[in-house]
């Protein structure tokens, strides 16, 4: 029998899965069709396999994470969250800052769909 996570977990395990570029916790919290909507640059990844080769993507161009968040509600099937991220971009050979929200739809212990919606800053390394 599979452990039921709360809504606040699985978030939880979404934000340590990026922190860590963890692709076996993508794999554990997202369904197989899931969507991975990013609403500011107007993509839709569809199914589990678009979003793992979209993180695979990140974990090489992101560098020196630093990332925080916080769940602002919960409802029968869905959450948001806002989140702020700074790291080094190796391809705009630039620190990037993100600031914005997320909302998370679950089918059980899973996501199954992502909406992000954030303000991108870039700046000069020091």
């Amino acid at each position: 029998m599979e452990y039921m996570c709360s809504k606040n977990e699985i978030v939880n395990l979404y934000f340590k899965a990026w922190l860590e570029y963890d692709l076996h916790l993508i794999d554990k919290i997202f369904t197989m069709s899931a969507s991975y909507i990013i609403l500011s640059r107007k993509k839709i990844l569809r199914g589990k396999k678009q979003i793992e080769t979209y993180w695979i993507r990140n974990s090489k161009r992101q560098k020196n994470l630093n990332l925080s968040w916080e769940v602002n509600g919960e409802f029968d099937d869905c959450a948001f969250t806002t989140f702020s991220a700074e790291f080094y971009d190796i391809e705009l050979e630039s620190v990037v800052s993100i600031n914005g929200i997320i909302s998370f739809l679950f089918e059980g212990n899973r996501i199954s769909s992502l909406s992000e919606y954030y303000k991108k800053t870039t700046r000069c390394p020091n």
